[in-house]
């Protein structure tokens, strides 16, 4: 577990070699005629590792298979979740600025991140907070409930093992967005987005992406199957969510959803052009590299 968990840099070889371990152990029973793409519910600490980074023969599983997380069995009847037409005419996007350090520069600065998603939905129908602007009013907004595409580039911590602990930092806690476990203790609660703050959402979201999380604690039950936050946004309505296991980097992130927003263009399954773009990102280096591609997992509800 603490191999695959490891990939925010590049993988040792020791590392590689836990995963090949790990991958003949739980992946070689199954068999050599896996279908391409494959359907996990997880539990326990299964639901913080990259099941799809394990390695067999040499190659990891998602260099030939596709994984999907399910949030229950229920969700495979909705296993192909694909964008509908028009998704373009509806998107919230949300992150913070580089910080800005200059007290006579006034205009306010795009992530990289924040660049490159906007960029791709260049139009009237893309809503973007940023800044000191993103509060928790902001939320509160019909844009936000109606989007279709919510892309969410705020540093947050899931803690598998106090859930309740798990949150989203906004802009007033931009300062603490590197800060450990607990840091939002002592906060005000409008600082942040909670769980309980996600599960009152009432979302149209066929896809919501969470770029800058990271994931810490394993659960105090192995049969544990809710993953804080990510869960809480399914039960809200989103179909698809899509968050990442740590934090990988502004310019990884970048990277990952010009890729990935691009290929949703041409390809409105979402399942199929996450795991084009997280082979684009094997391809590209990501065989020692896993924060290239594989600290973002996709559930569905």
């Amino acid at each position: 577990e603490s191999a695959a968990r490891s990939g925010a840099g590049p993988a040792s070889a020791t590392a590689l070699a836990d995963l090949e371990a790990l991958g003949k152990l739980l992946l070689q029973p199954l068999g050599r005629e896996l279908p391409a793409r494959l359907y996990l519910l997880p539990a326990g600490p299964l639901r913080a590792i990259p099941f799809d980074a394990l390695r067999l023969d040499g190659r990891y599983l998602a260099e030939q298979h596709l994984l999907v997380n399910l949030t229950s069995l229920g969700a495979l009847e909705r296993r192909r979740p694909t964008l509908r037409g028009g998704f373009r005419d509806r998107v919230f996007v949300a992150g913070n600025p580089q910080n800005q350090r200059d007290p006579f520069r006034f205009e306010i600065s795009r992530s990289p991140e924040i660049g490159a998603v906007t960029d791709r939905f260049v139009g009237p129908g893309l809503h973007v907070v940023q800044g000191v602007a993103l509060r928790k009013d902001e939320f509160a907004d019909a844009r936000f409930a109606r989007a279709a595409v919510v892309h969410l580039a705020i540093p947050g911590v899931i803690d598998l093992t106090s859930p309740e602990r798990s949150l989203l930092l906004l802009a007033a806690a931009a300062d603490a967005a590197d800060g450990a476990r607990g840091s939002w203790i002592g906060a005000d609660p409008a600082d942040f987005l909670s769980p309980a703050d996600v599960a009152a959402f009432e979302l149209d979201a066929e896809l919501l992406l969470l770029s800058a999380t990271g994931v810490t604690g394993n659960g105090a039950s192995p049969f544990a199957g809710r993953v804080p936050l990510v869960s809480d946004f399914l039960d809200a309505g989103a179909a698809v969510v899509l968050f990442s296991l740590w934090p990988a980097g502004e310019e990884v992130a970048a990277k990952f959803a010009h890729e990935f927003y691009g290929r949703l263009e041409t390809d409105p399954d979402v399942a199929s052009a996450f795991m084009a773009t997280r082979q684009a990102g094997i391809d590209a280096g990501g065989a020692t590299n896993l924060s290239a591609w594989a600290g973002f997992q996709l559930f569905i509800r």
